[in-house]
């Protein structure tokens, strides 16, 4: 009889611990999706007038501690990889600088301060009206890498052969067809010390030459 009434305490008890747990995951989302989103929300409204760039999309990897932010953009525009590398870094570190002067977001951040790692930000770059890339070799996406690293990539055409269906029913077969589509190509990749480094020196150069 003893042993019964103890399975039962011992069932309970993970009960409560399971629901006292996912309650408190709850409270915890709760808090800290409002205050992402108080920082996503007047930082995309910022960056996208200062940098005519459009948001279309964010989320970020929260499970029960913020661990990054993530943010989709696309620019209408051309641009080379020294604008785009300029344009990265800027924003990361504009987000960077956006939650770590957030108070009451600090208790939720997986590490404080906040850093690169876990600004998350991807560009592409389209041709106005049209949604379609540039084709020329100048920059059409830039996104998180390998290990950290920024990844700049260029857009090709490229042909892929569709093969046709047979239609058991009409006794008919479609013929094959070649598609072209739109695919990534890696131009660079480089850490995101690096892209700062590079910035920083070409600054420190444009500089010498005005003094």
């Amino acid at each position: 009889m003893g042993f019964r009434v103890e399975k039962i305490v011992k069932k309970w008890l993970a009960v409560l611990m399971i629901f006292s747990w996912n309650f408190t995951g709850v409270l915890y989302g709760a808090a800290y999706e409002k205050y992402v989103d108080e920082i996503v929300s007047s930082f995309i409204k910022d960056v996208q007038k200062e940098y005519d760039i459009v948001c279309i999309g964010s989320g970020g990897r929260m499970p029960k501690y913020v661990e990054e932010i993530s943010l989709d953009f696309n620019a209408y525009r051309r641009a080379d990889i020294e604008e785009v590398r300029e344009l990265i870094v800027q924003l990361r570190t504009k987000l960077i600088e956006r939650v770590n002067s957030h108070e009451k977001i600090r208790p939720f951040l997986i590490e404080y301060p906040f850093t690169w790692q876990g600004a998350d930000i991807s560009i592409a770059f389209q041709k106005p009206n049209t949604g379609s890339y540039y084709l020329d070799g100048s920059v059409a996406f830039v996104c998180p890498g390998r290990g950290g690293k920024i990844a700049y990539k260029r857009a090709e055409l490229q042909k892929k052969t569709i093969f046709g269906m047979i239609d058991t029913v009409r006794n008919t077969v479609a013929p094959d067809r070649v598609e072209e589509h739109t695919v990534f190509v890696p131009l660079l990749e480089e850490s995101y010390e690096e892209a700062v480094r590079i910035i920083q020196e070409k600054k420190k150069k444009d500089h010498d030459k005005i003094d």
